[in-house]
């Protein structure tokens, strides 16, 4: 089964990228509002319910701006390191603190 990458939106309004592999989807970035997140994801038949994770790669707001609220809304666990973590202010309750380098998986395929 093959992976599709499809930009949301790239900016300094806001970045992320969603990777599908069949029914998977795990998010890169979220620099949006949930309002547009959710109506990003909606134009691909794809809910926020339906990610399985959010991978934030740094800090700066147009990155990660908008991964307290997926996490508060919609539960979706957060993958960062931990100053990321720290400089957005999310609940280390649905935050996983990876390192540099580290792999990451999210789906069997």
């Amino acid at each position: 089964m093959g992976m599709s990458i499809t930009h949301l939106g790239t900016g300094s309004r806001g970045n992320a990228t969603l990777l599908s592999s069949g029914s998977s989807h795990v998010l890169v970035d979220q620099g949006f509002s949930g309002v547009q997140l959710e109506k990003r994801l909606n134009m691909l038949d794809v809910s926020p319910t339906d990610l399985e994770a959010i991978v934030i790669t740094h800090h700066h707001g147009d990155h990660g701006g908008g991964a307290a609220i997926a996490e508060r809304r919609w539960g979706i666990p957060i993958y960062c390191n931990d100053r990321t973590a720290a400089a957005l202010n999310l609940d280390l309750r649905n935050v996983h603190l990876f390192e540099s380098l580290e792999a990451l998986s999210f789906a069997d395929d």
